[in-house]
């Protein structure tokens, strides 16, 4: 699987984008917790690991589009795109 390598991007780009990963980190957290799952409850139902979970949260992975979706869909997350 491809991976972004955020060195490639040009400065301002890389700080807004690591800002939106950080963001999202803490709405994806506040948003389990809301719904009463656990990280490992979360895990289990989107097939992954309780660790993968957890660096989603910590911001330190970011999931690929698919996982993101399986996520979004378990927590009821509205999805829009926008450019």
């Amino acid at each position: 699987m491809a991976s972004i390598h955020l060195d490639s991007i040009p400065l301002k780009d890389r700080q807004r984008i690591r800002r939106q990963l950080s963001e999202f980190a803490q709405r994806l957290k506040v948003a389990r917790e809301a719904s009463g799952l656990t990280q490992e409850a979360l895990a289990e139902i989107v097939d992954t690991t309780p660790g993968y979970i957890r660096r989603v949260e910590n911001g330190h992975d970011t999931p690929s589009l698919l996982m993101f979706l399986r996520i979004a869909g378990v927590l009821k997350l509205k999805v829009s795109l926008k450019s």
